[in-house]
């Protein structure tokens, strides 16, 4: 789900837009980087066309999410 800034500094989250998958909430504070983000590809005929994710749309998550970015 998060990016990583590797000229700023590597251990610490960029921003993102993509909601977290409900399973990774409780790694959301403890282990962002392992947070997979709920985020999707469609594939036809074996080529990706399109891709996409469910943005936050959850005040409370969001909230979590601007913590573990400051």
């Amino acid at each position: 789900m998060f990016e990583f800034d590797e000229k700023e500094n590597v251990s610490r989250p960029c921003t993102t837009l993509h909601s977290p998958r409900e399973e990774d909430l409780e790694k959301l504070e403890t282990d962002p980087g392992a947070v997979m983000a709920r985020a999707y590809d469609l594939v036809l005929e074996r080529l990706g066309d399109r891709g996409g994710s469910i943005r936050i749309h959850r005040q409370d998550i969001q909230s979590r999410v601007f913590k573990v970015l400051a």
